[in-house]
C-alpha cells in the first residue's frame, strides 16, 4: 500500500491560483468590453436620432383662429427638417407668447417619428379691469391684452375693486389676482349656466361682499362666495320671474333666511302681479 502525500503539491496550487487569476481577468475584460459596446451603441443611437432620424416633416398647429400655422411656426423658430430632439420646447412656447400678445397659452410636444404639434389658445378680452378713469382688457388666463383704454370693451363685464399694478400688454396678472380671477370665473360660469345675461359690472374687492350691477338697473348683493352657484341660480330665477322687466332697485341675499329681498327704487311702481313678493326664498324660486 502506497503512502499518500497529505500535503498538496505547491506547483499544483500555483497553477490553480494562476488559473483563477486569469479567469477573473478575462471576466473583467469581458465586462469592460460589454460596457464599451453599450456606450458605443448608445452614442451611435443618440447621434443618429439627432442627425439622421426624427427630423420634422410635419408641423401641426391646433387652436389657431386668426393666426396661420406658418406664423405660429415662424414665431417658434422651427421649420421642417429640424430635429425633434434638438428642440427646446419651453423656450419655443415662450417665443410664441412673446411674439403674439393675443395668444393665451402655447404647448409644444413631439409625435414620433417626424411630427411636431403646436397647441395654442388665442386670447380674447374676458373682462375689463377698471382703475381710475381707464380700463385694461384682460384674457381668461389673466393676460393683459391692452391697457390705458378710455372705454371698456363692449359685451364683457367691468371688474371693480381689484388692486392696480403697472402692467404692460403681454404681461400676466400676478399672484395678487389669483383668488379674484378664480372667483370671477366661478361667477361668470354660473351666470352662463343659468342664462343670466346683462350683468355689466362686478365688484370683487372683498370675497365676503360680492356685488354686481344687472342691466344698469339692479344692484345685486350676493354676500360671501359660499354657495355662489346656488345663489346665482335663485337670483336669476327671481329676476326673470318675479321682478318687473324695467324695475330698478336693490336685490339682497339674506343669509339668515336664505332668501333674496328686493328693495325698489323710490317711486318704483308695485309689481303688476300681486302674488309676487319683495322677499322671496331661494328655495322657493329654485328648481330642485
Amino acid at each position: 500500500m502506497g503512502v499518500q502525500n497529505r500535503y498538496p503539491d505547491p506547483r499544483s496550487q500555483a497553477r490553480a491560483a494562476n488559473g483563477r487569476k486569469h479567469r477573473r481577468k478575462r471576466k473583467r475584460n469581458y465586462t469592460l468590453y460589454y460596457i464599451l459596446m453599450a456606450f458605443f451603441v448608445l452614442a451611435t443611437g443618440i447621434t443618429l436620432s439627432m442627425t439622421v432620424f426624427f427630423n420634422i416633416t410635419e408641423i401641426a398647429v391646433t387652436g389657431a383662429r386668426t393666426l396661420s400655422p406658418e406664423e405660429i411656426a415662424a414665431a417658434a423658430e422651427v421649420e421642417p427638417g429640424d430635429n425633434l430632439f434638438r428642440l427646446h420646447t419651453e423656450k419655443m412656447e415662450q417665443k410664441i407668447l412673446d411674439t403674439y400678445i393675443y395668444v393665451d397659452h402655447a404647448k409644444i410636444y413631439r409625435e414620433l417619428p417626424d411630427t411636431l404639434v403646436i397647441e395654442i389658445e388665442e386670447a380674447s378680452p374676458y373682462f375689463n379691469l377698471h382703475y381710475g378713469d381707464l380700463y385694461s382688457y384682460i384674457s381668461r388666463n389673466g393676460r393683459v391684452l391692452e391697457t390705458g383704454r378710455i372705454a371698456p370693451y363692449e359685451g364683457i363685464m367691468v371688474v371693480e375693486g381689484l388692486p392696480f399694478e403697472d402692467y404692460e400688454p403681454g404681461d400676466f396678472l400676478g399672484d395678487s389676482y389669483t383668488e379674484q380671477l378664480e372667483l370671477y370665473r366661478e361667477i361668470t360660469d354660473a351666470m352662463e349656466t343659468y342664462g343670466l345675461e346683462g350683468v355689466t359690472a362686478i365688484n370683487l374687492q372683498s370675497p365676503l361682499n360680492i356685488t354686481f350691477s344687472y342691466a344698469d338697473r339692479l344692484t345685486v348683493d350676493l354676500g360671501d362666495r359660499k354657495d355662489l352657484e346656488y345663489k346665482i341660480k335663485g337670483m336669476a330665477e327671481l329676476i326673470h320671474e318675479h321682478i318687473p322687466e324695467n324695475a330698478t332697485g336693490e336685490l339682497l341675499y339674506i343669509a339668515s333666511s336664505n332668501s333674496f329681498h328686493y328693495i325698489p327704487q323710490q317711486d318704483e311702481p308695485e309689481p303688476a302681479d300681486p302674488s309676487d313678493s319683495s322677499d322671496v326664498s331661494v328655495e322657493e324660486s329654485s328648481a330642485e
